[in-house]
């Protein structure tokens, strides 16, 4: 998207491992603030006081970044992904902004029949709005339709990446499994134990082994998008992206949202409403039985799902960047 466009980005964690090697110079490195886990869930108190200590250190360095990078370049507009220290020097330096996020959905949208949990949507709430404050407009990516709270929010398809869109799905009659928070590598093993006839490809043990109808697998990009293309059905936590992606590649979903993040909940609550897969809050046998029962029946997906459509969003982004008075080329 960078047709008539001079980027620069600024980024870290998984984000800074996929763009530096396609964009080079143009990324810089800032620090960023993430949640801490006790078992498998998230830590409330150890979160707050964790991104509480370094944050000090985090804005100082973070700010050093974005006026270097601002005084060579001199940004029009501010793209941002849940990322706080750009929107706070965009918004003090007079700098539109356009959030683009899932999160937004439960700041700026309304939501009906939202799932139980009023202390964590409450906490899951004031942590988005710290996160995007002062956006100049904001891009909601669903897969289900909310109505939106006012002119300055846009409600979008989700966004795939190139490389999904060119997967050709098919089944391979195996289910694969993505536990990337909180699963212990024994509980896993056990209850998948009690499904001998089923074949299952794990990631997230960093490990390549065997174990009869149990595959391994260390991480790949390359090699889980083939599995994912592939497989039966998937297992994992609630993430967005990956929600998205079994959507586009029609892939059945059990959900184990993770535990104190709230808009996992209601990703999980939303797929199994609208007919694209069940929701557990834990990985166990009686749950992997019922999604087992659930691949193997006839699948009625609600016709209200909204399924990734990448033109679509980029001629939103492009609306939203006319409202703030910049035109961008898509």
């Amino acid at each position: 998207m960078d047709a008539g466009n001079e980027l620069r980005f600024v980024c870290f964690g998984k984000a800074l491992s996929y763009l530096l090697p396609r964009f080079g110079d143009r990324v810089r490195h800032v620090s960023g603030m993430g949640f801490r886990y006790t078992k498998g869930r998230i830590d409330r108190w150890r979160t707050f006081w964790g991104n509480l200590f370094c944050l000090g250190v985090i804005a100082r360095e973070n700010m050093v970044v974005l006026r270097e990078l601002a005084a060579r370049f001199g940004p029009e507009l501010v793209l941002t992904d849940f990322e706080p220290f750009s929107v706070w020097w965009a918004w003090r330096n007079g700098i539109p902004v356009i959030s683009i996020d899932n999160e937004h959905l439960l700041t700026h949208c309304v939501i009906e029949g939202m799932p139980p949990g009023r202390f964590d949507r409450i906490v899951a709430r004031t942590i988005t709005s710290l996160y995007s404050f002062k956006a100049s407009i904001y891009v909601v990516l669903s897969f289900f339709p909310a109505r939106t709270r006012g002119p300055d929010v846009l409600l979008s398809p989700p966004v795939v990446r190139p490389a999904v869109q060119d997967l050709n799905p098919t089944d391979g009659g195996y289910v694969l499994l993505y536990l990337s928070t909180g699963q212990q590598r024994s509980d896993c093993l056990e209850v998948l134990d009690g499904f001998r006839q089923t074949r299952f490809i794990v990631y997230g043990f960093d490990e390549d082994a065997r174990f009869g109808n149990l595959v391994l697998k260390r991480w790949s990009v390359e090699g889980f998008l083939r599995d994912l293309a592939a497989c039966s059905g998937v297992v994992s936590s609630a993430g967005f992206s990956l929600i998205s992606e079994c959507i586009a590649l029609r892939k059945p979903m059990l959900l184990l949202p993770v535990p104190g993040q709230y808009e996992q909940l209601v990703n999980a609550v939303f797929v199994e409403r609208l007919g694209l897969g069940i929701w557990s809050k834990r990985l166990a046998r009686s749950s992997l039985g019922h999604f087992l029962d659930f691949m193997a029946r006839p699948r009625v997906v609600d016709p209200q799902v909204i399924g990734p459509d990448n033109r679509r969003f980029f001629a939103l982004l492009g609306q939203a960047a006319e409202r703030v008075g910049v035109t961008i080329g898509l």
